[in-house]
């Protein structure tokens, strides 16, 4: 309302600072949302709603809903996935919330015309994969160790002032050993970035092992 002059002109120094409120508004409600989220996986309270996920639309979903913001950096953002690629047992929202962190992860971490891939394929194993990767200016090996610590936040080649609440790639891992899978990452300095996450066809004995041991991992 404010920043549509609905309530009076707005100067363009009011609008600069009405975009930091804003965004400092959507960084507290991320942070709420990543500790609740995180609390749940923690506690082992978090119930996958399994059903079958075309994984073609998954990833083209993915990238439509990021495609607006890659834009805005002249990053080209495309998708590969194999062709009759099987649907897999698991939970759309929770993959989706996966691929969102990934991918705004690499949109932050990727200088202006830059890429970025989103693919899925089949793995070497029984299972698939799915990945995300960027041409940004790669992590620092000593970072890597602690890419899935609670609170760590990577700077390394950040082309964005914007901070994460240091929770999303913990949830990431979360969330795919719930599912009985696995996340890992790739990674030169200079060269860009890589995430791997790998899940079985079928969710059910990772969902029951994460609800047996929530913090095994």
């Amino acid at each position: 309302m404010l920043e549509d002059g609905l309530l009076g002109p707005v100067s363009e120094e009011q609008q600069k600072w009405l975009a930091k409120m804003q965004a400092m508004c959507h960084n507290l409600v991320d942070l709420v949302n990543d500790f609740l989220d995180l609390s749940k996986l923690e506690a082992g309270h978090v119930h996958l709603r399994k059903e079958r996920v075309d994984l073609h639309q998954l990833i083209r979903n993915n990238v439509e809903t990021y495609l607006p913001l890659a834009s805005h950096k002249s990053i080209a953002l495309v998708e590969q996935v194999e062709p009759d690629l099987s649907p897999i047992e698991a939970d759309p929202r929770r993959l989706d919330q996966v691929l969102h962190n990934l991918i705004s992860n690499a949109i932050k971490f990727t200088p202006e015309g830059g890429k970025i891939e989103v693919g899925a394929g089949r793995d070497d194993g029984a299972g698939i994969k799915l990945w995300v990767k960027d041409t940004g200016a790669g992590i620092a090996p000593e970072e890597i160790i602690s890419l899935f610590q609670k609170y760590h936040q990577t700077t390394s080649g950040q082309t964005s002032s914007e901070k994460g609440t240091g929770l999303g790639l913990v949830i990431c891992k979360m969330i795919v050993e719930a599912h009985g899978g696995g996340i890992a990452v790739e990674s030169d300095p200079g060269e860009g970035s890589r995430f791997t996450v790998t899940l079985p066809i079928h969710a059910a004995h990772g969902e029951q092992a994460h609800r047996e041991n929530p913090s095994k991992g």
